[in-house]
């Protein structure tokens, strides 16, 4: 299991690094892929949004991170969470190259969560 999650941040994180060709996903474009959706995988994703949203990096990556930890997503959904994370993930690195304080923090949240969730 460790070595998934594991797996599974390096991934992302590469795919954040290396980007994708839309540099603004649409999240309402992915929205649908939630609409039948358990209660707590809404609630989780409706986070992840708001967080987008907001622009609070590290409520949007922590939540969508959580979200691609779990077993019984559609594969739209799961690919709605790694497209949002890698656009969200690209939005708080511009950021912080230009000095976002709050960004740089959020970093930090991130990095602290992706390290407990490997223990």
């Amino acid at each position: 299991m460790r070595m998934i999650i594991t797996c599974l941040v390096v991934l992302l994180s590469v795919i954040a690094i290396v980007g994708c060709s839309k540099k603004d996903a649409s999240t309402k474009a992915f929205d649908t892929a939630f609409q039948s959706a358990n209660n707590e995988v809404k609630d989780l994703w409706n986070k992840a949004m708001q967080g987008v949203k907001s622009n609070d990096y590290a409520e949007a990556l922590i939540s969508l991170m959580v979200l691609s930890q779990r077993t019984d997503l559609t594969p739209e959904q799961s690919n709605a969470v790694k497209q949002v994370y890698t656009t969200t993930n690209e939005k708080m690195y511009d950021a912080i190259s230009k000095g976002d304080q709050n960004a740089s923090e959020a970093l930090k949240k991130v990095r602290e969560f992706s390290t407990t969730i490997r223990r």
